[in-house]
Formats: structure tokens, sequence, C-alpha cells
């Protein structure tokens, strides 16, 4: 299932990760046969896709398309 993902990515400054004031949008795939949060894996999938960890960006929002 293809999922868009609405998130704001934390940059270093002064050594601490403070967010990012802009949004960015991706879309990521997700399996849907997966039960559980789609927010979550929507997560996952894009921390793969970006080659971030989920500590360097939050998602605020994700919905099927």
């Amino acid at each position: 299932m293809k999922i868009e993902v609405k998130y704001r990515r934390f940059d270093m400054k002064e050594g601490r990760l403070v967010p990012s004031l802009n949004y960015s949008y991706e879309i990521v795939e997700i399996d849907n046969q997966s039960i559980g949060d789609s927010g979550e894996l929507a997560g996952d999938a894009l921390s793969r896709k970006l080659h971030l960890s989920k500590d360097r960006f939050e998602v605020i929002e994700s919905r099927p398309i």
C-alpha cells in the first residue's frame, strides 16, 4: 500500500536536535498485510527511504493514496 507521509526533519544545531520549520512530503510503500499502526509503519519505511534514524524526523501525518 502506498502512503503519503508528512514529516519534519530535526537538524543538529549547537549540539542539539531542533525541528525544521518546514514540512516535507514523501510517498512510501508499506506492507498492507501488517496489522499495526500505519503511522509507525510509515515512519519505518520513511527511515529506510531517507537513510535516517527515526530520531532525526517526526511523522506529522500519514494517509493512504
